[in-house]
């Protein structure tokens, strides 16, 4: 007795990790975005709430602090260090953050009586993803201004 022979297949061996390899990067960058903005919008953040953080402090410092030259230097460092504690968490690259303290739009100099206080702190976000291009790196700006209390 015979056997019956079956036709021969056409079979295609590889062919889904063909598919896999050709949609893999286009997964990879659906992934990356998301991520990417993520950590763009979590260093704003926590730059605005310590900019926030240090104008009120700054804001609630005594009247005669203020007006002294000797004392402000100190109480625009101490709101300096408080902004700096707040972003102590982040990494946003190898640039440092800069921190400015303002009285009413100038250098806290203790001649006159603040009627506004700003904290500026600026940062530049780096990509971590694509460290080797610098096109994806961000400056971030926090800024927050009140009225000084004056007490």
């Amino acid at each position: 007795m015979k056997r019956r022979q079956r036709p021969h297949r056409h079979r295609q061996h590889g062919i889904a990790a063909i598919e896999f390899a050709l949609v893999l990067p286009l997964l990879v960058l659906l992934l990356i975005t998301p991520l990417y903005f993520g950590r763009i919008m979590w260093h704003y953040a926590a730059i605005q709430k310590a900019a926030q953080n240090g104008t009120a402090f700054l804001a609630s410092m005594p009247l005669v602090t203020m007006k002294d030259p000797n004392k402000v230097g100190y109480a625009t460092q101490l709101t300096e260090n408080i902004v700096r504690a707040h972003l102590d968490e982040l990494n946003p690259g190898t640039i440092p953050i800069s921190v400015d303290v303002q009285c009413n739009g100038i250098h806290c100099n203790g001649q006159t009586t603040p009627t506004t206080v700003r904290v500026v702190v600026q940062a530049t976000v780096q990509d971590i993803f694509f460290p080797a291009s610098e096109l994806m790196d961000i400056v971030i700006t926090g800024e927050a201004s009140v009225s000084y209390l004056g007490k």
